[in-house]
């Protein structure tokens, strides 16, 4: 089932999607809707939600999403926090739970496949440079 989504995640509609967050959270930030319009955001919500009730191999989700979901997930909510604006505007503590659960989950699986002590999130630089790369991706 992991692949199945990996091949969703990268088929020409989701780099559509992808490319489009990408662009907007490095060029328009400040008027995105985490709580409307946010594919990106939903997906991994979703593979959260079946990574905690154990449809989904934690292992197997971290292999193949934890890349993408530390990068997005640090862009998301440097400051201002989108994820806590949507939560705010919406009056919704419940605005993707999961994608946090799962964010928490697998920085710890990372600091450990990776032998540290505790979890290094990814730079500013390296946040920046993988949303640069996403607005590259192409749908052909």
């Amino acid at each position: 089932m992991v692949f199945d989504l990996v091949d969703l995640f990268d088929s020409t509609e989701w780099l559509g999607y992808r490319r489009h967050f990408a662009k907007r959270l490095l060029e328009d930030r400040d008027n995105i809707d985490v709580s409307g319009d946010a594919p990106v955001l939903e997906f991994f919500e979703d593979l959260g939600y079946m990574t905690r009730r154990r449809i989904l191999d934690k292992g197997m989700v971290w292999h193949s999403f934890s890349w993408l979901i530390e990068r997005y997930y640090r862009a998301v909510t440097k400051q201002p926090n989108l994820i806590e604006k949507g939560r705010a505007e919406t009056n919704s503590r419940t605005l993707y739970r999961e994608l946090i659960w799962l964010q928490k989950e697998l920085s710890v699986l990372s600091a450990k496949e990776e032998e540290l002590s505790v979890y290094v999130p990814p730079s500013e630089e390296d946040i920046k440079r993988f949303l640069e790369n996403e607005t590259k991706l192409t749908t052909d």
